[in-house]
């Protein structure tokens, strides 16, 4: 018997640990008043330090600041901890009964075994999955391929194999299996989030460890917010004096997506009566995100280029581009404060 739980395409899809469980959250009803109140604030790597502990690599781990996917806010959810979770698979009716009880299951299993995905039959690796249908014998999962969400039909044995592969460490991999389904909560926009993380992110100011100081890591120093527009010339310099000059393909794509969620923010909480933006403020904030799907397009451009020489100039065309796009950003969201100022001010 065939059993599918209903998916949306997540708002953000830049990152699996963000977009999988986003996937399953947006059913609500009213989640995209959640939504629109959080995803402000992103982070990346200071590559200062980051280099100093021996990461000599192109990359920023550039991402969203992640409002706790598995909080109450968001979804319902269980975590399936410990020992007795490795073995969980194992039971046949497992899935049946998961997706009878209208849960989704968040794991991760090595693709090697997983049909249609970039390394079934070639490669071993373990990936992030969605579990969000059941049919006799057979999966159905939602996940990465070639950098798009796609669906897969997986036989229940090829599952069982991927997830105890020797390549998907027992601690790490096996230690989580999540379970999410939908919340019936009404979410209300909160305007005392919004203006929270907005100001945290023209400030540069690290949200984690103001938010969690109890918890706060010194040792995961991070650049926050506009600072890390700094992060990212740095970054492209280092490329320029070295013999790699690739970039890291996410952080390109997470840094246009983050300029993408802050237009749609803008015209949803617009649209539905929340914050004014006047229609030459909304274009600024399109001009802005265009600019930044250049800067994607120049990057993926690079890492196709051969000749060192053309990829330093369009390295360079690129920092010329950042340099712009942060103004045009910072002064888009300081008149938009200004416009909403009893509200953001």
């Amino acid at each position: 018997m065939l059993h599918i739980l209903p998916i949306k395409p997540p708002p953000i899809t830049s990152y699996q640990q963000i977009a999988l469980p986003l996937a399953v959250a947006m059913m609500n009803p009213t989640a995209e008043n959640w939504f629109y109140s959080n995803y402000i604030q992103v982070s990346c790597v200071n590559r200062k330090y980051y280099i100093s502990k021996g990461n000599h690599d192109n990359a920023l781990h550039y991402g969203f600041y992640n409002p706790e996917i598995i909080s109450p806010e968001s979804v319902e959810h269980i975590r399936i901890e410990g020992r007795g979770q490795l073995y969980v698979f194992r039971k046949t009716n497992f899935i049946k009964e998961t997706m009878e009880d209208g849960w989704y299951i968040y794991t991760d299993a090595d693709m090697f075994y997983i049909d249609g995905s970039d390394g079934f039959g070639k490669v071993h690796y373990p990936h992030d999955m969605l579990i969000y249908g059941y049919e006799d014998d057979r999966a159905y999962i939602y996940m990465y391929n070639e950098s798009k969400l796609t669906t897969h039909i997986v036989s229940y044995v090829n599952l069982l194999k991927a997830y105890y592969s020797e390549y998907c460490d027992e601690e790490f991999y096996r230690n989580r299996a999540i379970l999410f389904k939908p919340n019936d909560k009404i979410c209300e926009v909160n305007f005392e989030k919004i203006r929270w993380h907005m100001h945290d992110y023209l400030n540069g100011t690290e949200t984690f460890a103001r938010e969690k100081p109890h918890i706060f890591n010194p040792d995961s120093l991070t650049m926050n917010g506009v600072e890390t527009y700094k992060e990212f010339e740095d970054l492209i310099d280092y490329a320029i004096i070295n013999r790699y000059k690739d970039l890291r393909q996410t952080d390109l794509y997470c840094f246009f997506e983050h300029k993408k969620v802050m237009l749609d923010r803008v015209i949803y909480l617009r649209n539905n009566g929340y914050l004014s933006a006047s229609d030459e403020l909304l274009h600024s904030f399109e001009i802005v995100k265009k600019s930044a799907e250049i800067l994607m397009f120049l990057g993926l451009k690079t890492n196709t280029l051969e000749d060192p020489e053309k990829k330093n100039i369009t390295l360079l065309r690129m920092k010329d581009n950042i340099k712009t796009i942060q103004e045009h950003e910072i002064s888009a969201w300081n008149r938009y404060i200004d416009e909403n100022k009893e509200i953001l001010g």
